[in-house]
């Protein structure tokens, strides 16, 4: 859920500025202009803001709810309410929070610094260069039949902010932001005078693959004395309990499907079931048939991005899942039908577990054993031979070092839910030139908002948690939403890397520890063949076959049917391409669509053909 902007009163901007230094040498054109800015606003009354306190309405998601917010000193608070979500976010210079949708306490480290910049801009100090910003007159702009001068504010790294003001009276029309590689807009209207202070009592804020969110204030009080205690960190809800004093699970065996994915035995409602554990959903994710089953209605339609793009989500509260003796009670989740998905994965899906089981808890998986525990922090101990990484969170992912090829560290984001080893992000391929004079293939892989284009290589060595990895086959996604992943995430990080470890997960404390399973360095499996096979009925298609693969190479085309391979049918086949270069397969195969064809035999020597 996108809470409310702090840009959203624009008084803020003039909170504990005074001490800021002005650097040196705004053109005159520019310095007119933000004086012109400041006048409008209030001259005198607004540069002496003390404190702000608005309450009104939003709309997110076609659902109603209402929000307040809090101002003063370089502290902010806001509280929204919307359907069965309840979020509240405190910022100061000592340390920023916000809640989950369930009410689940998270530290949010980057929200002061964005809102120091919001707030000098705002201001009008950082449109004059001081508070370490440059700044620049960057020509006009129309938009909705007026022109508006843009001044573009960039404070020493990638970020940039352009604030659009009326070049003739100083009224402010918006701010176009780009942060960590993701935009938003934010558009104010409605301006009204209080207390001598020009206040925009309309907002309009649009993000990459967030939606839309709109909000009108109703009560505005200016330089009111606000309530002590009102900035420390919000106190949460715990949603994590263990039955009968315990402070873990234990050991709870899981699937490992395919060799690639956790699904955890779980209780939905009273309902036995198996969820996909993905801490990259970010939020949990009923399938939208499981939740009706279970008599629970998902109400709006959220952008939700993925790494298919971004889908749309209903909400739905009221949720509890039992692992064990542990419950996750009175969530709030997503909700959106995951058939697609499922196809997709080779087996439905009716519960993503996402970050609510991460939020309040250690959660240890342990590959080698296929099992795992969730573990009350207060009772943690790590495990004596592990790696310990400091996770860096961005945007709400968290991020572990490792190394390609003898690179510079990079930042992955770990993403439990991700079947793959490594997927790059284009930028940070770009810059390595990864993809020079290597083998390639294409492919299409899926994830929550649908199917997206892969090239797929081979990296010579990824360093990791001390364990050296040769010929790791790695993805390079074609595209990069924005709205999932900043430009400080060099990529992903997927179980086919994660489980070579005992990898231990301290959501709470930004912590992971690694232990290396015996074998963490051995070869990977790689696919030497060219083919994607799926059942159909009683029998096994061809739904792929990779350009420059052997599998091409001797003919096979998408849609034949498989009748056995290597002597054995069809269905009993597993892996049957991941066998060393060189080596033979006999496939055997119908003809798409005749079902009196000819049987015909081929046989295929195994290659490396990326």
């Amino acid at each position: 859920m996108a809470r409310r902007s702090l840009g959203v009163t624009a008084a803020m901007a003039a909170l504990a500025l005074s001490g800021l230094a002005h650097a040196a040498g705004p053109s005159p054109a520019l310095r007119s202009l933000v004086d012109r800015y400041v006048a409008w606003r209030g001259g005198a009354a607004f540069k002496a803001l003390a404190s702000v306190h608005e309450a009104g309405v939003l709309t997110e998601g076609g659902l109603a709810g209402t929000f307040q917010s809090w101002t003063s000193d370089g502290r902010w608070r806001s509280e929204i309410a919307i359907a069965d979500m309840n979020v509240v976010d405190v910022t100061t210079a000592q340390a920023a929070w916000t809640t989950s949708l369930s009410g689940q306490p998270i530290t949010a480290p980057e929200a002061y610094e964005s809102a120091r910049r919001l707030r000098a801009i705002l201001y009008g100090d950082a449109l004059m260069g001081g508070d370490g910003a440059t700044a620049a007159l960057n020509g006009r702009r129309v938009e909705d039949g007026q022109t508006w001068a843009v001044v573009s504010v960039q404070f020493g790294d990638a970020d940039t902010y352009e604030a659009l003001i009326d070049p003739a009276t100083g009224q402010l029309d918006g701010l176009d932001i780009r942060e960590k590689g993701q935009a938003r807009e934010e558009r104010f209207a409605d301006w009204r005078m209080v207390d001598s202070v020009r206040m925009p009592f309309a907002q309009t804020d649009r993000s990459d693959g967030q939606g839309v969110v709109e909000d009108r204030v109703q009560t505005l009080e200016l330089n009111q004395p606000l309530a002590p205690g009102l900035f420390n960190g919000p106190p949460g809800v715990s949603r994590a309990m263990f039955a009968d004093g315990a402070a873990s699970t234990g050991w709870i065996p899981f699937e490992l499907y395919a060799g690639r994915q956790i699904y955890v035995p779980v209780t939905v409602n009273g309902r036995q079931t198996a969820a996909l554990l993905d801490n990259g959903a970010t939020i949990s994710i009923l399938d939208s048939d499981f939740a009706t089953s279970l008599g629970l209605a998902p109400r709006g339609a959220f952008p939700t991005p993925g790494s298919g793009g971004v889908g749309v989500t209903g909400r739905v509260g009221g949720v509890t899942v039992e692992i064990g003796n542990l419950t996750l009670k009175d969530l709030t989740v997503g909700s959106a039908n995951m058939d697609g998905f499922g196809r997709a994965m080779g087996r439905p899906v009716p519960l993503i577990l996402g970050d609510e089981a991460f939020n309040e808890l250690i959660v240890d998986i342990d590959f080698e054993h296929r099992r795992i525990a969730f573990i009350d922090p207060k009772s943690f101990s790590p495990p004596p031979e592990a790696v310990k990484v400091a996770m860096q969170q961005v945007r709400g992912a968290r991020l572990a070092p490792l190394t390609i090829e003898g690179g510079p560290p990079a930042m992955f984001a770990l993403d439990i839910g991700d079947a793959g080893t490594l997927d790059i992000a284009p930028a940070y391929a770009h810059d390595r030139n990864l993809l020079a004079g290597r083998l390639t293939a294409e492919r299409r892989a899926v994830g929550i908002g649908g199917s997206f284009a892969v090239t797929v290589t081979t990296l010579r060595s990824v360093e990791f948690a001390g364990v050296t990895l040769e010929g790791l086959p790695a993805s390079f996604p074609q595209t990069w939403p924005a709205a999932t992943h900043s430009d400080q995430v060099s990529g992903r990080l997927g179980v086919g890397v994660l489980n070579r470890f005992r990898v231990t997960v301290d959501w709470p404390h930004d912590l992971l520890y690694l232990t290396p399973n015996p074998g963490a360095a051995a070869p990977f499996a790689k696919d030497r063949l060219g083919l994607a096979l799926a059942p159909m009925g009683r029998d096994v298609i061809i739904t792929v076959v990779e350009p420059n693969s052997p599998a091409a190479a001797a003919g096979l085309k998408v849609g034949d049917k498989i009748v056995s391979i290597n002597g054995r049918p069809a269905t009993e086949a597993v892996a049957v391409g991941d066998g060393p270069a060189g080596g033979r397969v006999v496939v055997v195969t119908r003809e798409a669509g005749l079902a009196t064809a000819a049987l015909v035999t081929r046989t295929l020597t195994l290659a490396d053909y990326y």
